[in-house]
């Protein structure tokens, strides 16, 4: 049994009593909140206390899920647990997406974050674990593998000690020597780390006469200012047999040249490469 204030629709309000300890306000007959004789406190039904714990759960009056909003906090073996949680499926429903969120710690163990009861990270005295992947930027994270997922856009950092970019992807290298040259063979991809950008790849020329210079373009990311260019790539050689090295020109442009290696000069033409295979990988900053 329970007392009872009722706030009847017919006769005003009705008070019972009993020895049981227990309390119930009431309106039009149901129950709005009530209070255990352990002084658990239950609010439209929904029993929030165990024994030797305490709590408080709010609910909506409906049993539709999606006008369920609760909050639930409670005392569990020494910790405290922060619960959203729906009368279906321990779901929360917004807009008409479900959302479940867990957050519990006991002594010494980490507190652990969860959405439709699978973990999805957690935190600890040693810092933040996540099962996948973290977003950075208001970047949806990746649904696959585990990382790190940055814009698409860099959103460059005044702070030089922190990391806020990196990409990976594929390019292809254009002539930009002025001949009007189509390779063959090309696979070249680039990894790009802040400002720092790695490009490998190889190309087939086709057989030229032309002496000019051969100039590769189409780099993903153009030089950076200053001496930021300069950047050089180790000595290959093509199928000719020809000792040549990556060589960047100017700041800003996204082409580079092959250096003869002891000439330093001059740099490989078209016809030197005519009808050769070459590979190549280097780096430099970008802007």
């Amino acid at each position: 049994m329970t007392s009872t204030v009722n706030a009847s629709t017919s006769a005003g309000v009705i008070v019972t009593s009993d020895t049981s300890g227990a309390l119930a306000l009431q309106t039009a007959g149901t129950t709005a909140l009530s209070i255990s004789s352990a002084q658990a406190i239950t609010v439209n039904g929904l029993i929030t206390s165990t024994v030797g714990n305490s709590g408080f759960i709010l609910r909506g009056s409906t049993a539709t899920n999606s006008y369920i909003y609760p909050v639930y906090v409670t005392n569990t073996s020494g910790g405290v647990q922060l619960a959203l949680e729906g009368a279906s499926g321990g779901n929360v429903l917004v807009g008409g997406t479900a959302y479940a969120t867990v957050l519990t710690t006991t002594t010494n163990t980490p507190v652990e974050i969860g959405i439709n009861t699978t973990r999805v990270g957690s935190f600890s005295s040693t810092g933040l674990s996540m099962v996948k992947s973290i977003g950075v930027g208001n970047t949806t994270p990746s649904s696959s593998g585990s990382g790190i997922a940055f814009p698409a856009t860099q959103s460059a950092s005044s702070d030089a000690n922190t990391l806020d970019d990196y990409e990976e992807g594929t390019w292809t290298p254009t002539d930009y020597s002025g001949a009007g040259l189509t390779f063959t063979g090309i696979a070249a991809a680039y990894t790009k780390i802040g400002r720092q950008v790695f490009v490998n790849g190889t190309v087939t020329f086709p057989s030229t006469a032309s002496t000019a210079a051969a100039n590769l373009g189409s780099l993903p990311f153009p030089y950076g200012s200053g001496t930021d260019y300069t950047q050089q790539g180790s000595p290959i050689r093509n199928n000719a047999s020809l000792s040549i090295q990556p060589f960047g020109l100017n700041a800003g442009v996204s082409n580079f040249v092959f250096l003869i290696i002891g000439q330093y000069t001059n740099y490989a033409s078209n016809l030197q490469m005519s009808g050769s295979t070459v590979g190549f990988s280097f780096n430099y900053y970008t802007a």
